[in-house]
C-alpha cells in the first residue's frame, strides 16, 4: 500500500473523517463469502454524510448500518491515542450479534496492510485493546462488566428495537451518561413493535424534543433488493412484464433513479411480501410510521392504518400552535368536533379535538394542545366556526363540563345525548361504544385521516388484560397518549349520535355563520 496514502487516511481519521482509511485499510466478507475491499454503499454513504455525532437511525434489515459503524469504531481507536468506543447489542439472542460484530474487527485487523497495524495489547471476550491505548468494547445490554467504569467517546447501541422498554430505558438514561461532553452516540435499528421505547423515543426524536437526529431510510436503498425479468426468485406470475398496482405506482414515486427499472424493485417486493406478510414492513420499511410493527393487542385493524399511513402529509395551516388544518370546511358538508378535554396544565394531558366530515369520514382537521380553561374554550369556539358551527362532543368529566358551559355561551353548540344532559356519559358502556364506532369505521374504509400523530395514537391503541381483575383495558401503552384517538372515537359517536342535532341545541339558538371575529376576546 502507498505510505503516503495511508498517513493521509490517519490524519482524515484524527479530523474525524474515517472514510479514506476505511476504505484503503479495511475489508469485508461479500455475500458469496469472499474477502472484499470494503466500498460504501448507499445506505453507509448517506450515514456517512448526514451523521451529526448524536443520531438515531431507523432503517431495513442487512443494509450494512452497524457494520459502518463498527468500521468507524475500529479505525478512530486505530488512529486515535487512548480512544474508548462501546458498543450495546442485544442480550437474548446467544450472544450472535455480540460475536459477529467481533468478527468485522478481527477481519478489518487481519486483513490491513502490515505497516499499519497495530499491536493488541489483550483480546478479550468483550473487548479489544490497542496498544496506542485505545480500545473497543462490545456487549450485551444490562452485562454488569460492560465498559465498567470507562470514559466512552463513542457509543452505538444496535438493534435498540428488540430491546425489552425496561432495557431500552436503561440505556438512555443510564450508559448515555458515560459518554463524554461531545462524544458520540448512535442508535440504529430496524422497527419493531408500536409502541414500545424504542418508538417513543424515535417520534421524540423526529418532533425535536430529544437532542438526536431522527433519520430513516428504506428499503430501496438496497442496490440488490430487486428481481430482472425472468428471474427464478421472481414469483412466477411476476417473471415476464408486469402492471403497477395503484398503490405500488405512488410507492415508486420514491424509488431512486439510479438504473434500475422500478418494476425490478417491484418484483422483488411481491416476492418478499408472499414470503414474509407478517412482518415485511418491520424488516423492509417503506415509512417510518407503518413500519411499527402492530401488537397482537392492537384494537384498530392494521391494515387500513397502513393505508392512512401512505396518505399522512403535512397540515395545509397551523392556527395557534394547536389546530392542524388538512381540509378546509365544505359549505356543502356538515362537521363535527371529536374532544378530549384538559386542563392545560404543565407535564399533563393534551386537549385534543377531531373535527371529523360527516358524510365522507374525512379527519378535516385536529386540535392538539396543552391549553385549557378560556383560552381551549376560545380555541375550539373558532374551530367550530371555521367548520361550519361544527358540534363539540365530549365525555362529562372534570375538565369536559364547565368547557361545554364556556363553548355554549360563545353560541357553540354542544352534544346532548339521550338522557337529556350535555356530553357523553363517563361510563364504561360508552366508551365501548366509542370504541366499536371507531373501529367499525376504520374496518369499512368510513375514517380517513392525515395527521401524523393521530395516526401513530390509533395505531398504538392497545386491549390490556389486568392479571389480577381480568378486567380489559383500552388505552395507550404506558407513557404514552392517546387523547387524539378519544377525541377520534367521541367524533364518530357524534357522526351517528347527532342527525337531529346538527341545527338545534336546548340551550343554543341556531345562529347564521359568523366569522371567527365575531366571538367577543375581551377578558381571555
Amino acid at each position: 500500500m502507498d505510505i503516503e496514502l495511508g498517513k493521509r487516511a490517519m490524519l482524515e481519521v484524527q479530523s474525524g473523517d474515517p472514510r479514506l482509511f476505511i476504505e484503503s485499510m479495511f475489508q469485508i466478507a461479500s455475500k458469496g463469502n469472499t474477502i472484499i475491499p470494503f466500498k460504501f454503499n448507499r445506505l453507509q454513504n448517506y450515514m456517512h454524510e448526514n451523521r451529526t455525532g448524536r443520531d438515531y437511525w431507523l432503517k431495513f434489515r442487512q443494509g450494512g448500518s452497524s457494520l459502518y459503524h463498527i468500521a468507524t469504531d475500529t479505525a478512530t481507536a486505530m488512529c486515535v491515542p487512548n480512544y474508548t468506543a462501546a458498543v450495546i447489542t442485544l442480550s437474548t439472542d446467544n450472544g450472535k450479534t455480540k460475536e459477529r460484530l467481533f468478527k468485522h474487527v478481527t477481519r478489518f485487523i487481519e486483513n490491513m496492510p502490515s505497516e499499519f497495524k497495530l499491536e493488541l495489547d489483550m483480546e478479550r471476550k468483550d473487548a479489544v485493546a490497542f496498544s496506542n491505548g485505545s480500545q473497543l468494547y462490545i456487549g450485551g445490554v444490562g452485562s454488569k462488566d460492560f465498559a465498567r467504569g470507562e470514559t466512552i467517546h463513542s457509543l452505538m447501541v444496535t438493534e435498540l428495537g428488540s430491546f425489552t422498554d425496561s432495557d431500552a430505558e436503561n440505556v438512555l438514561t443510564s450508559s448515555v451518561e458515560s459518554v463524554v461532553p461531545g462524544g458520540k452516540i448512535v442508535f440504529e435499528t430496524t422497527p419493531k413493535t408500536a409502541g414500545s421505547y424504542a418508538h417513543v423515543f424515535y417520534e421524540q426524536c423526529r418532533r425535536g424534543e430529544k437532542p438526536y437526529s431522527a433519520n430513516f431510510i428504506p428499503w430501496w436503498w438496497a442496490g440488490d433488493y430487486s428481481y430482472g425479468e425472468g428471474s427464478f426468485e421472481a414469483l412466477i406470475r411476476d417473471r415476464g412484464p408486469i402492471e403497477f398496482t395503484d398503490e405500488e405506482a405512488k410507492l415508486i414515486e420514491s424509488f431512486p433513479v439510479d438504473g434500475i427499472p422500478h418494476e425490478n424493485r417491484i418484483r422483488w417486493r411481491r416476492a418478499k411480501l408472499a414470503d414474509r406478510e407478517t412482518d415485511f414492513y418491520s424488516e423492509y420499511p417503506e415509512d417510518d410510521t407503518s413500519c411499527w410493527a402492530a401488537r397482537t393487542n392492537s384494537v384498530f385493524p392494521a391494515d387500513r392504518i397502513r393505508h392512512m399511513t401512505t396518505e399522512q402529509r403535512e397540515p395545509m395551516e397551523v392556527v395557534d400552535g394547536a389546530l392542524r388544518i388538512y381540509k378546509e370546511a365544505s359549505p356543502m358538508r356538515r362537521y363535527v368536533i371529536g374532544l378530549d378535554a384538559a386542563g392545560g396544565i404543565p407535564g399533563g394531558d393534551y386537549s385534543a379535538g377531531v373535527i371529523q366530515c360527516v358524510e365522507t369520514g374525512d379527519i378535516a382537521a385536529v386540535f392538539h394542545g396543552l391549553v385549557g380553561g378560556d383560552t381551549l374554550a376560545r380555541q375550539l369556539a373558532e374551530a367550530s366556526l371555521r367548520y361550519g358551527r361544527a358540534m363539540v362532543g365530549g365525555e362529562r368529566d372534570a375538565w369536559t363540563m364547565p368547557l361545554m358551559e364556556k363553548l355554549e355561551g360563545l353560541g357553540i353548540s354542544c352534544y346532548y345525548h339521550d338522557d337529556g344532559k350535555v356530553g357523553f356519559p363517563n361510563t364504561n358502556t360508552s366508551r365501548m361504544q366509542g370504541i366499536a364506532a371507531l373501529r367499525s369505521a376504520i374496518s369499512d374504509g368510513d375514517f380517513m385521516a392525515y395527521d401524523r400523530l393521530l395516526i401513530q395514537e390509533v395505531a398504538n391503541y392497545e386491549r390490556v388484560t389486568d392479571s389480577d381483575t381480568k378486567v380489559e383495558k383500552y388505552s395507550a401503552p404506558k407513557g404514552q397518549h392517546d387523547d387524539l384517538c378519544v377525541a377520534a372515537q367521541r367524533a364518530q359517536q357524534l357522526r351517528l349520535s347527532v342527525p337531529g342535532q346538527m341545527t338545534f341545541n336546548p340551550r343554543v339558538q341556531e345562529a347564521q355563520m359568523v366569522s371567527t371575529y365575531d366571538i367577543p376576546r375581551t377578558g381571555w
